[in-house]
């Protein structure tokens, strides 16, 4: 938390000085649906109904990050409740104590030395989005999102109840 000497207060005087914190910004945005869908799925079918959300077309994370402190509380119950074992592209961003979900076979294209800088940062909900001719050749497999949840002990226990014990643990991004 930032802190500021109050005013009228000298560096090096003997009175320690004291801290005046300063409060919340002020929400800059009223969200909307659209809002709403780029915390969800990560963009919007009209970016400039995402007012604030977007700076020259492409999405201010500055925003965004505020955007998901404020509506995360009301969005990731209801997209847990709606899609068990995922998570929405905003938790991906911000929250995930990984950023990509491991690769179980085939090509890694995030750990290929030849992958260029702009393709390693094409990851979407834990996995890359971006494929090089290795990948093409031998498609990557991929732990699912839930394996993901399930191997940091983020499932909830409605998930899985819903899940059961024996969901999906793998996830083949594309097929030739």
């Amino acid at each position: 938390m930032k802190h500021a000497v109050t005013a009228g207060q000298e560096q090096g005087a003997n009175e320690m000085p004291r801290l005046r914190r300063r409060g919340k910004r002020q929400r800059q945005i009223e969200y909307t649906e659209a809002h709403r869908d780029v915390l969800r799925r990560g963009r919007t079918p009209v970016p400039q109904s995402a007012v604030g959300f977007y700076a020259g077309g492409d999405l201010d994370t500055d925003a965004v990050a505020e955007g998901w402190g404020e509506l995360r509380d009301e969005l990731l119950p209801a997209y847990i409740a709606e899609r068990p074992g995922q998570r929405p592209a905003a938790w991906w961003w911000f929250d995930a104590p990984e950023p990509a979900r491991r690769v179980l076979r085939g090509h890694d294209v995030l750990a290929d030395p030849d992958t260029p800088a702009w393709a390693r940062q094409k990851v979407s909900f834990g996995a890359c989005k971006c494929y090089n001719k290795p990948a093409w050749e031998n498609p990557p497999v991929i732990e699912s999102q839930a394996a993901y949840l399930d191997r940091h002990g983020l499932l909830t226990d409605d998930e899985r109840k819903q899940l059961g014990e024996d969901f999906d643990r793998e996830e083949q991004l594309f097929s030739l």
